[in-house]
């Protein structure tokens, strides 16, 4: 972290810097201080984060590798743009994964179990109720919970993956209804609905809950936040230039 007397980083191998400033820049890429779309340079993350150049190229290397920035042929980075396919996919993968898991928690009879940590994992989205962006992950991590199911460690690392898009995403078009305090609470009550049809095993209804609030829901209300942003959308936005994304 930085020196809070100095606002420099402290000094360490490139590999420590390396991670650190990964980290740092994920982070502001999922909470949209890095804007979907906009441009970067090395220098400027350099002089940003206090470090040498070196620490900042093993850093932008392995974000290129994660897809959540982009360089074209002429080196220019950008972070990666939300657009419609991308949303479109997310919410499709996530409901496969989240619909198959809520039915093997019926199918294994572990109904109960997984209602009291669904319900531990609610208390931390309604402790979070008026941090938009600590919510978004509070609730992913709800979401996340139901997938320990599959005890998979190659499903945990693909929707690992998946969450932080989530988490993107969906404060991306939760700014727009922040205002709309009746929506939180509509959300919070819905999975307080989902966690008491788990536990008197009422599978339907926990399932239509989940696609009403979370799967279909929450897609319309990502497509409509896209649609009435200024965002670029299109598959190709790689090709655009700065002036491009300027004129939009």
């Amino acid at each position: 972290m930085l020196d809070p007397r100095t606002g420099i980083m402290p000094a360490g191998n490139e590999q420590s810097l390396s991670e650190y400033v990964y980290q740092e820049i994920r982070q502001r890429i999922c909470d949209l201080r890095y804007a979907p779309g906009c441009f970067l340079s090395e220098a400027r993350l350099a002089a940003e984060y206090h470090v040498s150049k070196m620490p900042i190229k093993l850093a932008v290397r392995r974000l290129e590798n994660d897809g959540w920035l982009i360089a074209d042929f002429r080196r220019k980075i950008r972070v990666k743009p939300i657009c419609e396919q991308d949303i479109r996919e997310l919410y499709q993968l996530r409901e496969l994964l989240e619909r198959e898991a809520l039915h093997l928690i019926f199918t294994a009879g572990r109904t109960w179990e997984y209602s009291f940590r669904l319900e531990e994992k609610l208390l931390r989205i309604k402790a979070a109720r008026d941090d938009i962006f600590q919510r978004e992950q509070a609730e992913c991590d709800w979401h996340a919970e139901t997938i320990t199911i599959y005890d998979s460690a190659m499903i945990d690392r693909i929707y690992a993956n998946l969450r932080d898009e989530a988490v993107r995403t969906a404060f991306f078009y939760m700014q727009r209804l922040q205002a709309h305090g009746d929506y939180i609470s509509d959300i919070i009550h819905g999975l307080e609905q989902i966690v008491h049809a788990i536990r008197e095993q009422d599978e339907s209804t926990a399932c239509a809950i989940l696609e009403r609030d979370h799967w279909q829901g929450a897609l319309q209300l990502a497509l409509e936040a896209l649609a009435a942003s200024s965002l670029p959308d299109t598959n190709d936005s790689a090709n655009h230039t700065a002036n491009d994304i300027a004129t939009r």
